[in-house]
């Protein structure tokens, strides 16, 4: 998980433009590995999977929806869940800013990843449970919602059809601009480009 977010930066540039990319592993790895172009969490999920997969780890795709002031949007966010030491862990790659490490799936256990605080809450959502990501913000010292997520497997065909919708569908979240983010050991950065245009 520390390497893929080191190394491979997060953008929507395609997105905005309307353009939904090609997801297939193939396709991902020229994109991102040898063209050093970044993407969204749905291209960055099949690649850490396909590493998965091929060490021998179990883990399955998710499914979240991006916290907008407190409020859940669209079901639109691609999120692996990992089994580490026999337990559950959120690995999250798609996100810009992510955490460093896979976070063990404990409800209300602060956890350190890379330099970073983060806490998993499971709460009761309509007839089931879902898990809410927060991320302790260091300038202002409080805890600030990220997204949250339900156990429910996703399958590709479920991530190539978000892709579509995201970068496509009027109804999809707002992107108001072009924006790229990226994070070393110690820093993170994001690039936002203005409202987006075309000429």
């Amino acid at each position: 998980v520390r390497a893929h977010a080191t190394t491979l930066p997060w953008e929507n540039f395609d997105a905005v433009r309307g353009v939904p990319g090609e997801l297939t592993v193939d396709a991902l790895q020229r994109r991102m590995i040898d063209g050093r172009r970044g993407y969204g969490c749905t291209g960055h999920v099949p690649l850490l999977a396909a590493v998965l997969q091929r060490t021998g780890f179990r883990f399955g795709a998710a499914s979240g929806r991006v916290l907008v002031d407190g409020r859940p949007s669209a079901s639109t966010h691609a999120l692996l869940v990992v089994e580490v030491d026999g337990a559950p862990h959120l690995a999250e790659v798609g996100f810009g800013a992510v955490p460093l490490a896979p976070l063990r799936l404990e409800s209300g256990l602060e956890q350190d990843a890379g330099g970073w605080r983060y806490r998993l809450t499971a709460e009761a959502v309509g007839l089931g449970e879902e898990w809410r990501l927060d991320f302790l913000d260091p300038s202002s010292g409080q805890w600030r919602p990220q997204y949250r997520f339900a156990l429910t497997d996703r399958t590709w065909s479920d991530l190539r059809m978000t892709n579509f919708y995201v970068a496509t569908s009027p109804h999809s979240p707002p992107k108001p601009s072009a924006a790229s983010s990226s994070q070393s050991l110690t820093h993170r950065c994001r690039m936002v480009c203005g409202s987006y245009g075309s000429g």
